[in-house]
């Protein structure tokens, strides 16, 4: 990994893709709830987005290629196009580019009502949409709702929901589990079918038995008491039934270990293929069997990590992620290449990571790295995770303490303010104790120095005096108490660490602590608890929470960040992400900006966020995968404009084409500076300055003061403040 020439180099040439705000999701495409042949292939919906796969073409589209959500739980395929529906009922078209989705409704999501995972059909431009307690009638090319109904026949769906549907020519059949309903479809003109909403308008179909899956068989209805998957090629049987011993496919019996789980078949769909071979998915797997012989689909290369809930942000730019299952990569604008392993047997956090929202993971500039895994103990890494220095076990005599014999707990670790190592924290009956752990892997500990059991995250600056330090540890009892404490640095000592002093603040009663993050420049410590957010003026003696915070609704809180600009970003577990700003100079007056998945983010439950102020990216960690979420706002610039500046004053792409070109942007620019934009007359144009040049870069559409594009020609801008002036001129071509 290289540094600061890497750095430049990546930023320069990244220039013409990332101007403005940008959205970016990695997604690993399980579980999967729906699938349909496409082509030579199929497409599937997933919690993590939908997959298009074929020989030649993989793909998996989220919400940021116009999906505005990536938890979907149909898609259906058919001459008019291929559809999807999310959790809650939008209703998406695949473009014909196969550029992306768009969305044609999202009139059903005002019920909050979920739709039931693979229940719905396309009929010519008919999407029948089955819902939890209605279905909906949706016309695919007019792009509107034709109605819904939430009762057939004397059926309540409030009362019975809709289990399974089957369509054969123009009859529609819906089981509830106990009864089945049939009923004749004008598909090619239902806005004129005046007694759809007329539930008499259903006639029973008699049945033996609770019906939970239904197929044909040529013009013969089958009814089944479990759900499954049943195709007929004349007699010849391929099938995959719930809570069944056996998979058949082409009238022969499937034996492989890996289609079965305790015994029970784990597929759900069976698509036979013109070749002779079948592609058989389940809920977490994507199987080819070509004539006995059974290969993987289910890769999905470009990102493999999967579920994460930790980031630590690295010096150069980019993150380390952490994954429960014991793996972690480096994530960069574009991909998350590598994954490795904390620990050679893939030891993870699983459950612990969430349950105790774990902040363990820290990373130092050299590119050391400490890991805790929940009862292994500390893991210590050198180049970004490539190798293993040290592993600190409870068992092998260091001074951590042993929650449990040979069982270490901690919650969270940060780097030590000199980057010679970490402090951390583990756990006790007697009281949690403060840890110091080199780079090297040497401990030095202040033994049952907490006021809690458990530690939650903590963070450490050097102090005012400039030779000790001052620790933050938030604690994991129910009276919300923040300890503070004065160290003396091992590298005074001799390599131990010395309590100087030691306080307790009490705030945030409510929930337990999940974050805290330190913002230097105005002297206080923003923390979150899981219901409450507060803040501890470094001088005063209580954590105190905002008076007001307008638009904020409230949340479960995951998780906290700082910007440069010192707004906070707190991360929930079902509300997206809000960005708080002070009013003025006071911290009780806060307003907010909300970003969820209709803005581009993989999931509203985030796990942890993290912002690189040296890319200007914020990232968000979710079960399903990763968003990264890229503003102006978000860099540092504090030394563009100056003789230390990474790169000059730029306007790019020059020459700029409004009706290509989405903006020009004037980069690398001071945050006091001025931008004018000038005709070749010398008229004034535009003129930025204040907010318009956060993040150091101004984005400018093409347009005057009068919000018309500009005539072609030649443009001359001036970029200066009190010290610096800098001049350039760009082309407008139409």
């Amino acid at each position: 990994m290289k540094f600061f020439l890497t750095l430049l180099a990546g930023l320069i040439l990244a220039l013409p893709c990332f101007a403005g705000d940008g959205w970016k999701v990695f997604s690993k495409p399980f579980p999967i709830y729906s699938a349909t042949k496409y082509g030579d292939g199929v497409v599937y919906a997933t919690g993590g987005g939908i997959r298009i796969k074929t020989p030649t073409f993989d793909r998996v589209y989220t919400s940021d290629n116009g999906l505005e959500t990536s938890e979907y739980r149909v898609v259906v395929a058919g001459p008019n196009g291929v559809f999807a529906v999310s959790t809650y009922g939008m209703v998406a078209a695949l473009q014909g580019s196969l550029n992306g989705w768009t969305m044609l409704n999202r009139s059903y999501l005002a019920n909050s009502r979920k739709v039931i995972p693979d229940a719905s059909r396309l009929v010519k431009d008919v999407l029948v949409i089955v819902f939890e307690d209605r279905i909906a009638f949706f016309d695919v090319k007019k792009e509107k709702s034709i109605l819904t109904i939430s009762r057939i026949g004397d059926v309540s769906f409030a009362v019975f929901p809709p289990k399974v549907i089957s369509i054969h020519g123009d009859e529609l059949y819906v089981s509830t589990g106990k009864k089945v309903f049939k009923r004749k479809m004008a598909w090619d003109n239902l806005w004129d079918d005046v007694r759809l909403i007329d539930p008499d308008s259903w006639t029973e179909v008699p049945t033996k038995f609770p019906v939970y899956g239904m197929a044909w068989k040529g013009d013969s209805l089958k009814m089944f008491p479990t759900e499954g998957t049943w195709q007929w090629d004349g007699d010849v049987e391929s099938s995959s039934v719930q809570d069944s011993s056996y998979i058949k496919v082409r009238g022969q019996e499937l034996t492989a270990a890996g289609l079965y789980e305790n015994g029970m078949s784990i597929i759900k769909w069976i698509f036979l293929n013109s070749d002779g071979t079948e592609l058989l998915i389940a809920s977490e797997k994507m199987v080819l069997h070509d004539h006995g012989d059974y290969k993987d689909m289910g890769v999905y290369a470009p990102y493999e990590l999967g579920s994460v809930y930790e980031f630590a942000v690295t010096p150069d730019g980019g993150v380390i992620a952490a994954s429960p299952q014991g793996k972690f990569a480096y994530c960069n604008e574009e991909s998350c290449p590598e994954i490795l392993y904390f620990d050679e047997t893939g030891i993870g956090n699983v459950v612990d990571a969430y349950g105790h929202r774990m902040k363990a993971l820290s990373v130092l500039p050299d590119g050391y790295m400490l890991y805790h895994i929940w009862g292994q103990g500390f893991y210590i890494y050198s180049d970004w995770g490539q190798k293993r220095v040290k592993v600190l076990r409870p068992s092998k005599g260091y001074c951590m303490d042993e929650y449990a014999e040979g069982f270490t707990i901690s919650v969270g670790s940060t780097p030590a303010p000199d980057s010679s190592g970490f402090l951390a924290t583990t756990g006790s009956l007697k009281g949690y104790s403060l840890v110091y752990i080199s780079r090297d892997g040497d401990m030095s500990c202040l033994t049952h120095v907490g006021n809690a059991t458990m530690a939650g995250p903590l963070v450490a600056k050097v102090a005012d005096d400039g030779e000790n330090w001052d620790v933050f540890v938030t604690t994991r009892g129910s009276n919300g108490v923040l300890d503070v404490y004065s160290v003396s640095p091992p590298s005074r000592n001799g390599g131990r660490l010395v309590k100087n002093s030691a306080k307790k603040v009490y705030g945030l009663k409510d929930g337990f602590m999940v974050d805290l993050v330190l913002d230097p420049k105005n002297d206080v410590l923003w923390l979150a608890s899981s219901s409450k957010l507060g803040y501890f003026e470094l001088d005063q003696d209580s954590v105190r929470t905002p008076a007001s915070i307008s638009g904020f609704s409230g949340g479960d809180y995951s998780s906290l960040a700082l910007d440069p600009h010192g707004n906070l970003w707190l991360g929930t577990a079902g509300q997206g992400v809000y960005r708080l700003s002070r009013k003025g100079n006071s911290n009780d007056t806060l307003s907010t900006l909300h970003f969820t998945s209709k803005n581009g983010m993989l999931s509203n439950s985030i796990d942890d966020i993290a912002i690189d102020p040296l890319k200007g990216i914020l990232w968000m960690a979710h079960e399903q995968g990763i968003t990264w979420y890229k503003r102006n706002d978000l860099r540092i610039n504090d030394a563009f404009m100056t003789d230390s500046a990474v790169a000059e004053v730029l306007a790019f792409p020059n020459p700029f084409r409004p009706k290509i070109h989405k903006y020009i942007s004037f980069d690398f620019l001071a945050e006091d500076a001025t931008l004018s934009i000038y005709n070749r007359g010398g008229a004034l144009i535009r003129f930025f300055s204040g907010s318009d040049m956060f993040g150091g870069r101004v984005d400018w559409d093409g347009t005057d003061k009068n919000g018309k594009i500009v005539v072609p020609g030649v443009y001359y801008y001036i970029v200066k403040n009190s010290k610096t002036k800098k001049k350039g001129k760009f082309i407008v071509i139409r």
